[in-house]
Formats: C-alpha cells, structure tokens, sequence
C-alpha cells in the first residue's frame, strides 16, 4: 500500500536476462523461467506487485505537480561552480603553455614590427642616395 505503479505494465510475453555468450547455466536458466511461468508464479507475482491495490487504511489521494525551477536551481548553480571552479584549475595547471604561447606570440609581433621597421629605414636611406 505504500508503493505507486506509474505508467502502462510491462510486456507479458518475454523475459529477457543478460548473461554471457556461452554460459554454462544457459539453459537451466531457461528451463526454470519457463517452468516458472508455466506453473504460474510468474503471474502471481506479477499480480501482486504490479496489479492495482486498494487499500482499505487509506484514506488520503496523493496528488503529483510538476518540478518547478525553483526546486532544481541548487543543482544547476552546483554545476555552474563546479565547471567554473573546473575550468580555473585547468587553466592553472596549463598557465606554463599559455605564458610561452602568449610570450613567443608577442615576440613574433615585435619582430615583425621591428623587421618593417628596419626595411622601412633601409628603403628611406636608399631612396636618399
């Protein structure tokens, strides 16, 4: 009485069990089911657990809603935090490249301005002469 079955009921006709390829118990396993369910106790489990109770204590109706995002809004702040706090020690432990890679970039611009810079005056001084 203190369980609710939500939804349709599951499929009657097959039963399926993972087990490895080549087991030895295969078809024990499958002789069991089946004497099982030809003797019925699958059915009688079936029907007292999945099968519409009364019960004759209960008085009160439940009621559901739907989750608001009110209920869910811790969760999707303790996301955020984590991925921000995520991205921060990924960056720090990648601080090395990223200084290199900013230090030779800036270094690349100063010489290339400093290589125009030089073909500029060479191209003056020529002129001049």
């Amino acid at each position: 009485c203190n369980l609710t079955l939500v939804g349709n009921d599951f499929d009657r006709g097959a039963f399926a069990i993972v087990i490895p390829k080549k087991w030895a118990y295969a078809q024990d396993l499958d002789v069991g089911i089946l004497s099982l369910k030809e003797s019925g106790k699958i059915e009688n489990l079936r029907q007292k657990w999945f099968q519409s109770q009364y019960c004759s204590d209960s008085t009160t109706t439940i009621t559901t809603t739907a989750i608001e995002i009110k209920a869910t809004s811790g969760l999707f702040v303790t996301f955020a935090i984590t991925t921000f706090i995520s991205l921060l020690l990924f960056l720090w432990s990648k601080r090395y490249n990223i200084k290199n890679y900013l230090s030779q970039f800036i270094s690349k611009k100063e010489s290339s301005t400093t290589k125009e810079y030089i073909q500029r005056n060479s191209n003056q001084n020529s002129e001049r002469t």
